[in-house]
């Protein structure tokens, strides 16, 4: 069988890209004739009649994809911190508390009301005595003297979230020199003594 015999039109350019193909990287040469019958023939020996040399262009390597690393999900959008507003219904401002026995009511307002997880946190004299979730708390220990007393509300991470300013307020005792008066606040009635033109 002739080495140069006349392909189909049709699988040529199959025939073709086999030829490519199989050479690899080698330096052997392509060439291209039309025979008699007006076929084109592709052919690695030099043809008798009409042959020329085809250049082809270097096969193209193909590299492995480079893996991409998944993109991390957005964070989620965290809900607003609640802001609120406190105030330190008892003890009131400069308010003096009479035979209290050591113990203070506090009572802390809040608007809006704590959510769940959320406490108010009480402090005297800038030291944290006590927390609260509604209503009122007793405070002992209080010596007698001038005192402040400051709130916070604390989030459930244990972060501050709202302040309340220092309210000032005096704890007072009775003395023996003072007659006893009903434990509470306000001062003592004053001493009783002769009237005028009394003995």
């Amino acid at each position: 069988m002739s080495r140069n015999r006349p392909v189909p039109f049709l699988a040529l350019p199959v025939l073709f890209l086999a030829l490519v193909l199989a050479m690899g990287h080698s330096n052997a040469q392509i060439y291209r004739t039309v025979d008699e019958n007006g076929n084109i023939v592709f052919t690695d020996q030099p043809a008798t009649l009409g042959a020329r040399p085809m250049e082809l262009s270097p096969l193209a390597a193909i590299s492995d994809p480079v893996p991409v690393a998944p993109r991390p999900d957005p964070p989620t959008p965290q809900a607003a911190e609640t802001r609120y507003r406190l105030s330190i219904v008892s003890p009131q401002q400069d308010q003096t508390l009479w035979g209290t026995a050591g113990n203070v009511p506090v009572q802390v307002s809040t608007r809006p009301n704590l959510q769940s997880g959320h406490r108010v946190a009480i402090y005297l004299d800038g030291k944290l005595v006590d927390e609260l979730v509604g209503g009122i708390k007793n405070i002992g220990g209080v010596d007698r003297g001038t005192h402040q007393i400051s709130a916070a509300v604390i989030n459930a991470s244990g972060d501050k979230v709202s302040n309340k300013p220092r309210v000032t307020f005096h704890v007072k005792q009775h003395s023996i020199l003072l007659p006893t008066a009903r434990p509470g606040l306000g001062h003592p009635p004053p001493l009783s003594g002769p009237g005028p033109g009394g003995g």
